[in-house]
């Protein structure tokens, strides 16, 4: 039974370490070094399924996006702010919550979101 999943962020071999201590320090995620120095983010997930945007005319690569849900939107991203994080998109109201996205270290970016939804308690 499958009872997890883990992503995977490449980054150069010279960026990798500015990537793991921005996960650390910067957004302060949970973590434990199980050896050598190779964090792992031990963090709740969820998987959502989207089209790729082609029916909009907005074609891009199918793929994988990474995101980070929150409870205070603008309390977050006043606090990432302080910390040094640049946002590259304004927060906007996507309808099923809020949304925007921010750069992180070795030429990524991810979502920042804050849902109206909530899963059902397991």
């Amino acid at each position: 039974m499958i009872k997890g999943m883990h992503v995977t962020l490449f980054s150069s071999e010279e960026g990798v370490e500015e990537l793991r201590a921005f996960l650390r320090d910067t957004l302060r995620l949970p973590s434990f070094d199980p050896g050598g120095g190779w964090l792992i983010f031990d963090m709740p997930g969820e998987i959502g399924c989207h089209p790729d945007g082609e029916e909009k005319g907005e074609k891009g690569p199918s793929g994988v996006e990474l995101g980070f849900a929150c409870d205070d939107m603008e309390k977050t991203v006043a606090e990432l702010k302080q910390r040094g994080v640049e946002f590259v998109r304004d927060v906007e109201d996507a309808g099923w919550g809020l949304l925007t996205r921010f750069r992180m270290p070795g030429g990524l970016e991810a979502d920042l979101y804050e849902p109206r939804y909530r899963a059902p308690d397991r």
